[in-house]
Parts: C-alpha cells; structure tokens; sequence
C-alpha cells in the first residue's frame, strides 16, 4: 500500500494513487474547481490532452467512447507505476489558500 495522498481543493484523503487518479478525473472535483474558479474555468482531460470550458462539455468528453479507450490504454501502459504526479498548479493552490483564509 503507497502513502496516503489528499485533494486539497475537496478536503478528501486517498489512500493510493489510482484512487487519487480517479478522484481527479471526477464530476465531483470538476464541480468543487468551478465552484471555485468561476462557470468559464478550464476542465482538462491529462489523459487526452484536451481542455473543455463548460462542466457539460467535460462530462460528455469522460462519458465518451475514445476517452474510455485512451483511459484503458493510459492504465494498461502505466500499470504499477506509482510514480508522483503533480496535481495542482501554483495558481490553483494559491485560490484554495484564499478560500481556506476566507472561510476561517
């Protein structure tokens, strides 16, 4: 078992990088980054290479049948790879430190 990992933008602890992986591809972290970024922020896909600016958009790109396959083919050629990843940019961990500062 890897080291526990945590989205700090959902406040959610995983306990391996597959689940983190997945939690990132979710509608609930994409609806939690609008929420907090405002309706036109970008939705990217790391897997396809793509972005989407609406939340709509982006639930139809990870529903669809070509993401699929290139998740299947992303998870077959990674296989065992636990290798780190960065999850979030400068400028996301700063509006989440914003909000954290807010909040309290």
């Amino acid at each position: 078992m890897g080291r526990e990992r945590k989205c700090i933008l959902c406040q959610i602890v995983y306990s391996s990088k597959q689940e983190m992986d997945e939690h990132m591809k979710s509608m609930l972290h994409h609806r939690e980054l609008e929420n907090l970024k405002g309706r036109d922020c970008g939705h990217e896909c790391r897997v396809c290479r793509v972005t989407m600016v609406s939340l709509t958009d982006y639930a139809d790109h990870i529903s669809s049948r070509v993401h699929k396959q290139r998740v299947e083919t992303a998870e077959r050629e990674g296989a065992g790879n636990d290798q780190e990843e960065e999850y979030f940019d400068k400028d996301l961990v700063k509006l989440i430190e914003i909000r954290k500062e807010v909040i309290r």
